[in-house]
């Protein structure tokens, strides 16, 4: 679970200057996407080689927020979602200058049911394509 007080924004186009708060953020899993090693043995090395791989696994997860259906962040977020677009995400961590930024393909929502003491969650699948900035 990620700290109270993390923010999502999604920015109207990849380069934009002014993205719009997403109210209701819960979740979207790990704040990156982790490195993969490839084998580069060749037969006349004596042991193992390995380097890091350009491919990042981890690319596909849920976007996790409370809904809210007067929000400008969240009907942006949906209608860019319908659209099947890719759009430029930051999430803001709380004590972290830096922001997680990174290029996804967004997918349609849907409403998932409340969890316990939870209002409607809008959820959404989305694919990171590449990140433009790290939290580390």
């Amino acid at each position: 679970m990620l700290p109270d007080g993390t923010k999502l924004f999604i920015a109207d186009s990849n380069d934009s200057a002014n993205p719009l708060n997403i109210v209701g953020f819960e979740d979207i899993g790990d704040l990156g996407k982790d490195e993969v090693f490839v084998n580069t043995t060749v037969l006349s090395d004596d042991a193992e080689v390995f380097e890091v791989s350009k491919r990042k696994e981890g690319a596909e997860r849920d976007l996790i927020c409370r809904y809210e259906p007067d929000d400008e962040g969240q009907k942006a977020l949906i209608a860019a979602g319908n659209a099947k677009e890719k759009r430029k995400l930051l999430v803001q961590v709380p004590g972290i200058a830096n922001k997680w930024e990174f290029i996804a393909q967004l997918s349609k929502s849907k409403v998932q049911k409340p969890e316990s003491g939870k209002g409607l969650m809008l959820v959404m699948k989305i694919a990171i394509e590449s990140e433009t900035g790290s939290i580390v």
